[in-house]
């Protein structure tokens, strides 16, 4: 154990391996909190190996819970290289790496197996394994659990284990539902450690900076390009946001790399290689990397997005400043994320220093802000100069300025009686005339409105009645006449200039059948009221077709459907004739005397 310890470098355990380290050797149930960067993992690890190396069992001894695949694969990591000189071996359980190679492990008698629930649950669920000499369960980074919803499946796993056990709960933070777990898990007896304050460490420097969603961006690439990131990690809110952000890194020359969820495991393994070796300088992440991620030198923290509570805030930039070093956090606060913030602060009592924003973005923001403004101003002038319109009070300068409020109305009012009170009359007279020419002047323009939205007669087609004319058709001299004025009028509009070209109306079926002289079957009175339906639709200035017909249901025609009835109780008539009266008996035509039959007839009777 000791070549172990000394291989990764440890000399002197920290405060929460001090006080944790003999509790659990002792075998006592035990609820440890700390804050991140501790050296929790160490001190629930140390003890694990030194339990089962002083045991005689074989098999799966000890079973560590984590919340996420990252924080079990650390933790697997660090019982291989402190364990490698006491010969015990480990497994790890997570979702996302292959099932066979996992199910191979844990059946071949590996001594610690650390896992997630999920993943585990469900190999258990499918595969047999023997959990009856686990000694010792520990559950790592227990809040984070509970908040990720992994409190089901935990109870599942607990209760397929033995019951008699040392159980362990190390959490970064304290609240009653960590407590009242810890009692359910232990039977009611443990031992409980609180270590500092839940606290950032001493080393890091924390700013902020007032910043619209707009210019986060541009702020995060001039930070990168101004100070000298060694490696970096930039948190986002939602798994979206991540891709979105990284891929426009990306193409503004900024070489990033994501990390989230929805990631294959293969990936995020990689990533988090590349991370640690350094050819990796900037990953962007949601908050799986804010719990349990051990990544030395990281030398800025940056929250794109205001974390959710403070004990987020605390996780997140807990990912710097490790081991006493030091770093740099910054987070960027929108208008709307303000007010978050400053329960962070107040909430932990945090000193967080107010960073000044660049001269070019800062210059960006305010021009935004006026340009914002600005817009909100025009449009209240506009309102106000709209109701004095409607209202009549055309108090307009010659010169066209846009005087127009109701307080230099009053202004000039008062001036006027104070310099010439003799002249009331004459401005009431002119003020009255000039009200009379504005209400005139909008009801020319109201008036000049309703003929701009009136649309021209529809042309009758070729082959159909002029209107007003029932007994002569339209010859190919007037429709020429008729189109060579339309066409004069088309190329000349109210300005001089062409006017634009009006689809034609789509060509109507009549209605009714025709006779073999080619007119409709319905009667005059019929023609007369769809020529005055016609007409009717025209003054009201809709556009003839489809779109311009009203959606209220037609009037029967009656004089056609009147024939039809008739025509229809003519044949019933004839048909009810036909089957009472029996059909004429015709009479037969005598045979002529001459002929084959004649001389035959003859013959006979002869």
């Amino acid at each position: 154990m000791l070549d172990g310890i000394l291989d990764m470098g440890f000399d002197t355990p920290t405060e929460i391996q001090q006080q944790a380290i003999p509790i659990a050797l002792a075998g006592k149930n035990l609820l440890g909190t700390s804050f991140t960067g501790s050296g929790k993992t160490a001190a629930f690890v140390i003890p694990v190996l030194q339990k089962i190396s002083s045991s005689r069992k074989s098999g799966i001894q000890a079973l560590v819970l984590a919340p996420t695949r990252e924080l079990a694969q650390q933790i697997d990591e660090q019982f291989m290289a402190l364990g490698y000189h006491a010969n015990i071996s480990s497994a790890s359980v997570y979702g996302g790496s292959d099932w066979a190679a996992q199910e191979k492990a844990m059946k071949a008698g590996v001594n610690v197996v650390v896992a997630t629930p999920g993943r585990l649950l469900d190999q258990m669920k499918i595969t047999t394994y023997d959990f009856s000499n686990i000694d010792v369960l520990v559950l790592d980074e227990a809040d984070r659990m509970l908040d990720m919803g992994f409190l089901p499946d935990v109870r599942s796993i607990i209760n397929r284990i033995p019951s008699k056990r040392q159980t362990l709960l190390f959490s970064a933070t304290v609240n009653p539902r960590i407590e009242s777990l810890a009692k359910e898990f232990t039977q009611g007896g443990f031992e409980r450690i609180a270590v500092g304050r839940i606290a950032p460490a001493a080393g890091i420097d924390q700013y902020f900076y007032k910043v619209d969603d707009s210019r986060k961006k541009d702020l995060l690439i001039h930070l990168f390009k101004s100070q000298q990131w060694h490696s970096a990690i930039v948190f986002a809110s939602t798994k979206r946001g991540v891709d979105l952000l990284s891929r426009s890194l990306n193409k503004m020359g900024v070489a990033v790399e994501s990390m989230h969820g929805d990631r294959e495991q293969k990936d995020r393994e990689a990533t988090l290689d590349r991370f640690r070796s350094g050819k990796t300088k900037v990953i962007v992440a949601t908050d799986v990397m804010s719990r349990g991620i051990d990544v030395d030198n990281i030398s800025h923290i940056i929250n794109y997005d205001v974390p959710n509570d403070e004990d987020d805030y605390i996780h997140r930039i807990g990912r710097t400043a490790r081991a006493e070093s030091t770093g740099t956090a910054i987070t960027f606060v929108s208008r709307r994320d303000w007010r978050a913030m400053l329960q962070i602060m107040d909430a932990k009592g945090l000193e967080i220093k107010e960073g000044v924003l660049p001269d070019e973005i800062a210059g960006q923001g305010s021009q935004d802000e006026a340009s914002d403004d600005d817009d909100k101003g025009r449009g209240r002038g506009r309102s106000r100069g709209g109701r004095n319109r409607g209202r009549g009070n055309g108090n307009n300068d010659r010169n066209g300025s846009r005087n127009r409020t109701s307080s230099g109305e009053t202004d000039q009012k008062s001036h006027a009686r104070q310099e010439a009170p003799a002249e009331k009359s004459a401005e009431s007279t002119s003020g009255s005339d000039e009200e009379e020419k504005a209400s005139a002047s909008s009801e020319s323009s109201e008036q000049a409105k309703k003929n701009k939205r009136k649309r021209r007669p529809r042309r009758p087609r070729s082959g159909r009645k002029k209107k007003g004319n029932n007994d002569t058709p339209d010859t190919s001299d007037n429709k020429s006449d008729r189109n060579g004025e339309e066409n004069s009028s088309n190329n000349k509009g109210e300005g001089g200039g062409p006017e634009k070209k009006r689809n034609k109306p789509r060509k109507r079926k009549p209605r009714g059948k025709k006779n073999n002289d080619g007119k409709d079957s319905g009667d005059n009175s019929a023609d007369s009221k769809n020529s005055s339906k016609s007409k009717a639709g025209d003054r009201s200035g809709k556009r003839p077709g489809k779109r311009g017909q009203s959606r209220r249901r037609k009037p029967r025609q009656t004089g056609d459907r009147r024939e039809v009835i008739q025509q229809q109780e003519k044949k019933i008539e004839q048909v009810q004739q036909s089957s009472l009266n029996l059909p004429e008996k015709k009479e037969k035509k005598a045979p002529d005397q001459g002929g084959f039959w004649g001389k035959l007839k003859k013959k006979i009777l002869g």
